[in-house]
């Protein structure tokens, strides 16, 4: 039974204890800076309890359970702490810690830090390491490709969640990112191989290594199939992960092949 509320002895009803604030599911993995922030955070809360805690009143009373309550989140946060040293991590791939400069096709450049969910602050540029920004930079290993020239093996993967039926970009996500499968894939060189996955609640691989039109006809008839499936799926950063580990399975050659992500 729980003991969150309890009958004073004068009969009013009181609120003794709250809930405790949930945690995230994730490893808290923090960088030095981020754990330096839940330390200040922490210090600050005890802080404010010494200066609360001295004066005795209802209101008091109610801010004291709350800051019990951040107490309590903290120093959990700080016990799951994870520390991870950027300096220490390898400088040719996207990790935990990394400072990442982006550039967009229109020429916008940008610059992330991907760091811990306590640290994350997106309007400082400071993103969570299980945010699908994270993922996709790091998907994107710093590289240099030319489209368009030579034989080369493509892997298109396509993200048909619910999500991208949103019409914030016109006529919608998903249909926006089927156009630049299909550029893309329109503009290859002779001699260049397309797969064709797709990032559902089972990723699977509509059209395997080939360079007919059996490749372009798995990104058209996705927009049709998506329609079913996007009412059952949602965001789901493990089932991009299994699109991309299934583009990563050997094949019978060694020859270099590039990914491209469509997602949200």
């Amino acid at each position: 039974m729980s003991r969150a509320f309890v009958k004073e002895p004068d009969g009013d009803q009181v609120i003794n204890e709250l809930p405790d604030r949930v945690h995230s599911p994730h490893v808290n993995y923090v960088t030095p800076a981020g754990l330096r922030q839940l330390q200040e955070r922490l210090d600050g809360i005890l802080a404010r309890r010494k200066i609360i805690s001295g004066a005795v009143s209802a209101e008091n009373k109610k801010r004291l359970m709350l800051i019990d309550r951040d107490l309590r989140y903290y120093e959990e946060r700080i016990r799951r702490a994870v520390l991870i040293d950027p300096a220490g991590q390898p400088e040719d791939e996207v990790h935990f810690g990394a400072v990442v400069d982006v550039e967009t096709p229109e020429g916008r450049r940008m610059t992330f830090a991907v760091v811990g969910e306590d640290e994350a602050d997106a309007a400082q540029g400071r993103i969570s390491w299980v945010s699908p920004l994270a993922l996709a930079l790091a998907l994107a290993r710093p590289a240099v490709t030319v489209m368009g020239h030579g034989a080369k093996r493509i892997v298109v993967v396509l993200d048909s969640s619910a999500s991208m039926k949103a019409t914030d970009v016109s006529p919608s996500r998903f249909v926006r990112a089927q156009r630049g499968a299909l550029d893309l894939v329109g503009g290859l060189g002779v001699g260049a191989e397309v797969m064709v996955i797709e990032a559902a609640v089972q990723p699977r691989v509509l059209a395997p290594f080939g360079h007919d039109r059996e490749q372009t006809r798995a990104i058209h008839r996705m927009q049709r199939e998506a329609q079913t499936l996007a009412t059952l799926t949602g965001w789901n950063i493990v089932e991009i992960r299994k699109a991309m580990n299934i583009a990563a399975l050997p094949t019978s050659d060694d020859r270099k092949w590039y990914q491209r992500l469509w997602t949200n």
